[in-house]
């Protein structure tokens, strides 16, 4: 049976004033064991809140 390859996984999450939600957004990504990496790559659109 073949080997299967390391899965890496970037989830990108485009904000705008998302404070209130970006906790429960990222915690919303099951970390289960289905990915070897999984990293986040969360781009602020100018945010007047504290999402920054």
């Amino acid at each position: 049976m073949a080997e299967s390859l390391p899965v890496h996984v970037t989830v990108v999450i485009p904000t705008r004033n998302e404070e209130a939600a970006i906790v429960d957004t990222i915690r919303s990504i099951p970390n289960d064991g289905w990915c070897d990496k999984l990293d986040f790559l969360i781009i602020d659109g100018n945010s007047t809140d504290r999402t920054r």
